[in-house]
């Protein structure tokens, strides 16, 4: 008799009333903020951690997607960029590049404690742009979001997303 020992990755996709990302007005936060106006702005907090922030800021020819801590002295404190992949349900599933305009929610498994998002260092991702890390990230993340793709030509191949917590993501990026 051949025993079977396996993981369980229990991955929530959480439903419309229930998102753990909110949007950020445009005209407040890091957008509110951004020197630059004809630059494309997007900002979320993480519901389970609001002082956490999901940010893309950048241009046609790059943008750069961030997770921030808003620290009490209402600044922002790079965590790590990470390059968006988003699973559409709408089309089996697929994975696609996660434009910002296209990113409804972040994919996470329920840990103990703190959210763990799904993210994979496991992929042939790179920047197609002006778009740079900070000098002590040496690795980036692809990182599972839900949405609608509106670039159904831009495919991501099928990845190997793991649970993780930011810290651990910074640490694994080289931080």
């Amino acid at each position: 008799m051949r025993k079977f020992f396996g993981l369980l990755l229990l991955i929530f996709v959480p439903p419309a009333d229930s998102s753990e990302m909110a949007a950020v007005s445009s005209d407040a936060g890091f957008c509110g903020r951004a020197e630059d106006k004809s630059a494309m702005c997007y900002e979320w907090l993480l519901n389970s951690s609001p002082s956490i922030r999901f940010v893309a800021y950048g241009y046609e020819d790059g943008i750069e997607y961030s997770f921030y801590t808003l620290l009490p002295s209402d600044t922002y404190e790079h965590i790590i960029r990470v390059y968006p992949v988003i699973r559409d349900s709408s089309r089996n599933d697929a994975l696609f590049w996660g434009y910002p305009w296209d990113i409804r929610d972040i994919a996470h498994s329920n840990g103990k404690g703190q959210k763990r998002f799904l993210a994979s260092f496991e992929h042939n991702l790179f920047d197609d742009g002006e778009v740079h890390s900070p000098s002590w990230q040496r690795r980036v993340p692809a990182v599972l979001f839900i949405g609608r793709t509106t670039q159904p030509a831009m495919t991501v191949p099928q990845l190997k997303f793991k649970a993780s917590a930011l810290s651990g993501l910074r640490t694994a990026a080289g931080g």
